[in-house]
């Protein structure tokens, strides 16, 4: 059992090695290290991860005071120094998110990646703005005690850490490690974290964040408002909002392969250890290619030559087939679009998904590729994920702009026999609600020519998983 001793404290930490590039782990209130064990489980190749508890956590050493967001991140400060770590990757949750927030604002030149986890918002935590003081009768400090008392915290704290983490499995010897954390934190961290975060501001901080952020939500999540965090999104230059379906306020618990896939995938090009290739569609002789060159200055803080990670780039013939990754297919096929491009189609394990973005199905003119070459092409993919832009009303207005009606696609699912229909690349006045009665139509049409057939509209941060046991959201 690792600790650090810095002038303030005796800080407990738990480390995994499985590479050099480090990533620093912070948890969340009533919580522990134990929040990122399977993180460090199941740790990617390239990565030296640490998972410290905050004061008053866990094993850390009890202080009489300092349980506040500055002071929890002069302990994060110190703890690095200690180890002499220059420059990491910082994933936090909940409360550490707010941590988090605060240290990288203070020190923006150490943070290579920011991960924000149901993150305190910026803007402040409301759920906690009527919580009673730490002076008053019925504070949570004192109404934890009372329940010590009659028997009755540790049920209750099971019951909310299942309310707060709906999709945790409860019955599970970790889960009974939460509530251990949960039932040891002393009551000077908790009365201290629940005043903090009530008082906490961070937006002040955001407008320094040059470094790339990735904020992950679970919109099951009870505590933290999914408003907040796109507040903040919108305040900070480069962040991207990821969203898991059902999961609650612990997706690194609740799916914790879908979590640490996402996570570590987020940022490897900017870790040494990571072998980077990128299959795209050929260019000019000569031409850098375009994803790559939009990472020149003027469009991203650091341009592609400069990335740690190495890159290996291999142009895509249209109309063609490659076989790699151990008996994984890739085919493509010319979108009918200005400028044209590449549909994709990926076999894999006995599934296949295909992905076609910007094809208009019956261009003016003649067609790079025609609707039976279409249906040829997709006969029989699991999913299709395909570009449904237009309703009927759109196109003779828009046609030639290079996408497709509702109709057509829908009719093409059938054609080509396709399982599962996703309608992508929805035109930006669509509503909610409209986008919604566009599925349902879709889904009951198909759903009559095939039993098993489905459809449904795509959305920023959907995640799905394809496996012999179908097509589910993650």
């Amino acid at each position: 059992m690792p600790f650090i001793q810095t002038k303030q404290l005796k800080i407990h930490y738990e480390q995994q090695i499985n590479g050099e590039t480090p990533i620093v782990l912070l948890h969340g209130n009533f919580a522990s290290w134990h929040y990122w064990e399977p993180f460090l489980q199941q740790l990617a190749s390239g990565y030296n991860a640490y998972a410290l508890d905050f004061r008053g956590c866990g094993s850390s050493q009890v202080t009489e005071t300092g349980y506040d967001v500055q002071t929890l991140s002069a302990d994060l400060l110190a703890f690095v120094d200690s180890l002499k770590i220059e420059s990491f990757h910082l994933i936090a949750h909940s409360l550490g998110g707010a941590v988090a927030q605060q240290f990288a604002g203070d020190h923006p030149e150490r943070i290579t990646s920011l991960t924000l986890v149901a993150p305190s918002p910026a803007e402040g935590l409301k759920i906690l703005d009527k919580t009673p003081s730490a002076t008053s009768v019925f504070s949570a400090g004192n109404m934890f005690n009372f329940l010590d008392l009659v028997g009755l915290k540790r049920k209750t704290l099971a019951h909310n850490l299942k309310k707060a983490m709906p999709a945790i499995n409860d019955k599970t010897e970790s889960f009974q490690q939460l509530l251990d954390d949960a039932m040891g934190m002393d009551i000077k961290a908790l009365n201290g974290f629940l005043h903090s975060l009530k008082h906490w501001k961070g937006t002040h901080l955001l407008n320094s964040f040059n470094f790339p952020v990735l904020i992950v939500y679970g919109l099951l999540d009870p505590i933290v408002p999914l408003q907040s965090l796109k507040a903040m999104q919108q305040l900070i230059p480069n962040c991207r909002l990821y969203l898991f379906k059902h999961i609650g306020h612990a997706p690194q618990l609740e799916d914790s392969l879908a979590f640490n896939s996402l996570v570590t995938n987020y940022d490897p090009i900017y870790s040494s250890s990571a072998d980077i290739h990128l299959l795209m569609p050929a260019v000019s002789e000569g031409e850098v290619f375009p994803l790559l060159n939009q990472m020149g200055g003027r469009t991203f803080p650091v341009s592609y030559q400069n990335l740690a990670s190495r890159i290996t780039t291999y142009p895509l013939i249209q109309s063609s087939d490659y076989d790699f990754l151990h008996s994984t297919r890739l085919s493509t096929l010319s979108l009918n679009h200005p400028g044209s491009g590449l549909a994709y189609k990926l076999e894999a394990d006995g599934a296949t998904v295909a992905y076609v973005t910007d094809n208009e199905l019956f261009p003016p003119g003649t067609p790079l590729n025609h609707y039976d070459q279409w249906v040829k092409f997709l006969h029989g993919v699991d999913v299709l994920i395909h570009d449904a832009q237009y309703t009927d009303d759109d196109m003779p207005h828009k046609h030639g702009w290079g996408h497709s009606t509702i109709k057509q696609v829908m009719q093409l699912a059938k054609d080509a026999e396709v399982k599962h229909l996703a309608l992508f690349h929805h035109d930006q006045e669509r509503t909610d609600y409209q986008l919604d009665a566009i599925a349902k139509e879709c889904g009951e049409q198909l759903h009559a020519n095939n039993k098993e057939a489905s459809c449904f509209c795509t959305f920023e941060g959907m995640a799905l998983r394809l496996d012999k046991n179908g097509l589910n959201s993650l």
